[in-house]
């Protein structure tokens, strides 16, 4: 049970460290080919 809330925990924390990354490459290429 303890693994589980762990694994949960850890991947909420990758996601939050992901997203924005993700975003911010999407930004940064829309911006490149816009230009």
């Amino acid at each position: 049970m303890l693994v589980l809330i762990c694994f949960c925990l850890s991947g909420m924390l990758v996601c939050l460290c992901v997203l924005p990354l993700l975003f911010i490459s999407i930004t940064v290429a829309d911006s490149i080919l816009y230009e």
